[in-house]
């Protein structure tokens, strides 16, 4: 497929008794995980080992009432539990960073059980924890798969199996057909096998570009252009760390409070400013205490200071 998609699938949610094992290398597209620390989805994630084994991409969702626990207090629960998965390194990292997905759950009344403001908080302080200093986030409506809120500017098309009647090859046919360049990343959330979800959606696009040939070719150059964009993206901001890295290193070099300076200054303020019949002297009570030669006094060959 040319556009990228994140298929979150029941069948891959991780725990769920026989858990789906990861896809065959080069998949085509990125597996989605539904975590829910702190209960047995993650220890059966890590215990089933496609955490390690895996070769394909993949990253997670994390449904909001993880945030309503007061075990996640603080960062560091949280920051521990989800980190090793950031860190890999076949975490989905659009443009070098790591992207999250947080299923929005609400109450009885229709209102979120957590505003965004005080998840995003929360987010924010896991991730640099983790040492993170950017990444990217959805916050989905965990029932309607509607995007509530992300930082992300790529172009999503979210399927919600839920939510719409037609088949999904049939839905991205008809997407691709109504807005073809203006995609840059498809979220399918389906109870159907992951590989399933993917086949399906690649006869939708199999199909378009039969039937629209010309449509099709500016959707393959726009996408061949994205690609470089984001290398020189990820180019640049590797760049713009170098950079910085240097110009932090030149400044410590001339900043007048390190410790190096100021155990130069010591040793400059304490001794070399001490006259030189002063340093003398204590020479010569050195070799009366024993601890240094006579002969050194006058010759610089030899030992000045006995074991």
């Amino acid at each position: 497929m040319l556009i990228e998609s994140i298929i979150f699938s029941d069948d891959l949610t991780a725990g769920n008794g026989n858990s789906a094992q990861p896809a065959s290398e080069n998949s085509g597209f990125v597996q989605g995980y539904t975590i829910l620390p702190h209960d047995e989805n993650l220890v059966q994630f890590w215990k089933r080992g496609f955490y390690n084994s895996r070769s394909d991409q993949f990253c997670i969702a994390l449904r909001s009432v993880v945030f309503e626990n007061s075990f996640y207090a603080g960062p560091d629960k949280l920051a521990g539990q989800i980190g090793p998965l950031l860190f890999s390194a076949n975490y989905f990292t659009p443009g070098g960073s790591p992207l999250i997905f947080i299923l929005i759950s609400q109450d009885v009344n229709g209102k979120n059980r957590i505003s965004d403001e005080e998840l995003l908080d929360n987010l924010k302080q896991v991730f640099e924890f983790l040492g993170f200093d950017k990444f990217y986030y959805y916050f989905i409506h965990e029932s309607r798969g509607q995007i509530l809120s992300t930082n992300n500017n790529a172009e999503i098309l979210v399927y919600h199996q839920s939510q719409v009647q037609e088949d999904i090859a049939s839905w991205y046919y008809n997407k691709l057909n109504t807005v073809p360049t203006a995609i840059d990343l498809i979220i399918a959330f389906s109870s159907l096998p992951a590989n399933e979800i993917y086949e399906k959606l690649n006869a939708g696009e199999h199909q378009f570009k039969e039937d629209h040939f010309i449509m099709w070719q500016m959707l393959e150059k726009k996408v061949g252009l994205l690609d470089k964009l984001k290398a020189a993206e990820i180019l640049k901001e590797g760049l713009k760390r170098e950079i910085q890295s240097q110009e932090d290193y030149l400044s410590n070099l001339h900043i007048h409070e390190t410790t190096q300076k100021k155990i130069g200054d010591f040793y400059h303020y304490e001794y070399e400013i001490l006259p030189a019949w002063y340093k003398r002297l204590g020479h010569i009570i050195k070799v009366i205490m024993g601890k240094r030669s006579f002969r050194s006094l006058f010759d610089d060959n030899v030992k000045k200071y006995k074991d």
